[in-house]
């Protein structure tokens, strides 16, 4: 059974968590097949030079892999700059420090010197463009 929250906000979140950890896993997958044909690369015998090549072409599929999911994580981010670019000065950073530092109401409160109560009504309406916009 596979969870999806009615909350927009923490499905962009979780998107971009798994955007990092895939793109760490695959940066990893690199890693290793850079490894491959390191060990395999100077070597004569015929079976190496299989792994070789194989490591080479996993190597370059990943990495064409890599740049998908940057494309895609700094695309959503690019959204998510457009719904924040409506915001101007403080509205801006109450926008970052909820929605990306995920910093409670009260913190947010403390810093900006607005009340909770006009906080949790800033947020209400941020919530509502992002859903507007469709991210």
């Amino acid at each position: 059974m596979t969870y999806r929250s009615n909350n927009p906000i923490e499905r962009i979140r979780k998107l971009l968590l798994n955007y990092d950890l895939e793109i760490e896993r695959v940066k990893s997958e690199i890693a290793i097949r850079k490894e491959n044909m390191a060990f395999y690369g100077n070597s004569a015998r015929k079976e190496y030079l299989k792994k070789f090549a194989v490591a080479k072409v996993e190597k370059e599929n990943y990495e064409v892999f890599l740049n998908r999911l940057n494309e895609q994580k700094n695309n959503l981010l690019k959204r998510l700059s457009v719904v924040a670019d409506k915001y101007e000065g403080g509205y801006s950073k109450i926008f970052y420090m909820f929605f990306f530092e995920q910093r409670p109401y009260k913190e947010i409160s403390l810093e900006t010197g607005i009340s909770e109560e006009n906080i949790q009504r800033i947020v209400s309406k941020m919530r509502q463009d992002i859903i507007e916009y469709k991210l």
